[in-house]
């Protein structure tokens, strides 16, 4: 990968999330397995604004990318996407959970 086409990483969760004044580490298997590659290539990563201290440092930054040191030691450039609740819930309860987990673990077939 080159420093001409950077990695762009797209998903509900991010490597950090911030809460009570602070930041943790983000949970989930995603986040897992993609935190070695964020933090070792010219990638942003976009997750949503899940808490309200992530809306509040994504406003603080203008809605813009920005490095973070996370707890488990890793750097990242991330960039947090508030949403609209209605929006939000319909995203990831009606469509995301329900049928992309299931197309991206191969489990298309279940319900035959």
């Amino acid at each position: 990968m080159s420093d001409e086409n950077p990695l762009v990483l797209v998903s509900n969760r991010g490597p950090v999330t911030f809460e009570d004044g602070g930041m943790r580490r983000g949970t989930g298997g995603l986040v897992t397995a993609l935190t070695g590659l964020a933090s070792h290539r010219d990638a942003i990563w976009i997750a949503s604004a899940l808490t309200e201290d992530d809306v509040e440092v994504s406003e603080e930054r203008g809605g813009r990318p920005f490095k973070v040191e996370a707890p488990d030691g890793g750097t990242y450039r991330i960039r947090l996407v508030a949403s609209d609740a209605d929006a939000y819930e319909r995203f990831y309860s009606i469509f995301a959970n329900p049928m992309l987990w299931f197309i991206q673990h191969y489990l298309w077939d279940l319900s035959n």
